[in-house]
């Protein structure tokens, strides 16, 4: 952001950065000039790390470029799946030529990310069902950890909001967020289709299993 004309960026260390969910920070980054006046006045407010967690975010960002690329692998060809899959009414990821702004990614990212984001049926229950039905992939409010995570946010954040000022700001219903891990193989989306197989792996595409949670939340309507 800062060869684009940015003057100060704040970054999560807490996500990409580190990259093991074992890190609770944040980054400041400007240019000079900045630089000297945000550090004495952060310095008051108590942003300091503790140096384990330095030490940690500085071996997690030895690994960042690597954990990128495959986060980056693992969410375009989720994207691509959900695109496609009948009962997932939007999907939200630059990547995709539908985007909207899937141009100025090209022309800004030299990769599309690793967040997925979509809507899984017609309500905020549809999206928390269609999470309850995952086997693997653990629910949690984080994102860009070596595992997969996902969250129903119309459910399990802007709990504040009302239904207005949610869909103001893009929590449609049924709105899912997603963050691929670093799974060798592209990680199934859900749970199987009733079935004692909990686990299914492919090695191009995501199978058949976001079809088994999409049913599974139909099936509760």
């Amino acid at each position: 952001p800062i060869d684009m004309g940015v003057n100060i960026v704040v970054h999560s260390v807490t996500k990409y950065l580190s990259g093991h969910s074992d890190v609770l920070g944040g980054a400041t980054v400007s240019t000079a000039d900045e630089r000297v006046e945000i550090m004495n006045t952060a310095v008051y407010f108590g942003g300091v790390m503790q140096p384990f967690d330095a030490w940690l975010t500085i071996r997690g960002i030895k690994t960042l470029e690597i954990r990128v690329n495959r986060h980056t692998e693992n969410s375009h060809a989720i994207a691509e799946f959900l695109e496609d899959h009948p009962k997932i009414r939007e999907v939200y990821y630059p990547g995709l030529k539908s985007h909207p702004q899937h141009n100025l990614a090209k022309k800004q990212m030299k990769g599309f990310g690793g967040m997925v984001s979509f809507c899984a049926g017609k309500s905020d229950k549809d999206g928390v069902d269609f999470i309850n039905n995952l086997k693997i992939i653990k629910r949690a409010t984080s994102l860009g950890s070596t595992s997969s995570l996902i969250q129903a946010s119309g459910s399990m954040l802007y709990l504040e909001f009302t239904e207005e000022e949610k869909r103001s700001i893009g929590i449609n219903p049924g709105f899912v967020r997603f963050s691929p891990g670093i799974e060798e193989e592209k990680p199934e989306v859900a749970a199987p289709e009733g079935t004692k197989k909990t686990v299914k792996r492919v090695r191009k595409k995501p199978t058949t299993t976001t079809k088994g949670a999409a049913d599974e939340a139909e099936k509760k309507e």
